[in-house]
């Protein structure tokens, strides 16, 4: 009988190991190797190298915060409160009176957001056809499932899923180029562009530049 109640007595005595995964519920967050991406994200390949781990460094822990530093004064997570991308109305301000356009924004999608906005006005010029180039570099290795651009124009949206519009799409040296023409007319555009990343796990460096020529 002792020799049973002293089993007992060892048995509820020992600590029990408790092992907690901190990565979130998505797969590859911190210290796992996400899936290989088939080629159906914005990119259509990972951008940047897998790091000497063999993680994507865009991959945080969720519970880590993250100060976006061009948010200080505002967030611009939603189309409606974008960020302007340039100081003025781009494209032919009268006529065919035309000046090129090469602005740059440069920031951080946060893990605690889930996009960055921008907006543009263009002036379509008389008779002169334009071409607009929306460039996107991530400057962090991700797969390319983690993350998309956007260009809405006239309430509708644009990406690279479903190119229409006269929109196309391509992958030069790592980077989302979208590409589409300005036809001549009398009315302005409003234009904005969407970063998107609504992952809880997923913290990256980006530029987004936009030309028009």
């Amino acid at each position: 009988m002792r020799t049973m109640m002293l089993a007992a007595l060892l048995v509820a005595g020992c600590a029990q190991k408790i092992v907690v995964n901190d990565g979130g519920d998505r797969d590859g967050g911190p210290g796992n190797t996400p899936p290989s991406d088939s080629g159906t994200g914005a990119g259509g390949e990972d951008a940047g190298s897998v790091d000497s781990g063999g993680s994507f460094s865009c991959f945080v822990d969720p519970f880590d915060p993250c100060d976006d530093p061009d948010e200080v004064n505002g967030t611009n997570n939603e189309w409606s409160s974008a960020s302007a991308i340039h100081s003025s109305s781009a494209g032919c301000q009268t006529g065919d009176d035309f000046e090129p356009l090469d602005a740059t924004a440069s920031s951080l999608i946060c893990n605690v957001e889930p996009a960055d906005f921008y907006r543009l006005t263009i002036v379509p010029c008389d008779t002169r056809t334009m071409i607009a180039t929306l460039r996107f570099t991530i400057h962090d290795a991700c797969p390319s499932d983690r993350y998309n651009v956007a260009w809405f124009s006239g309430g509708g949206r644009l990406d690279c899923n479903d190119p229409q519009d006269g929109l196309t799409c391509t992958v030069e040296d790592g980077d989302i180029v979208m590409r589409r023409r300005v036809n001549p007319g009398n009315s302005i555009l409003s234009w904005q562009f969407g970063v998107e990343s609504d992952f809880e796990d997923v913290r990256f460096e980006y530029s987004l530049n936009i030309k028009l020529e």
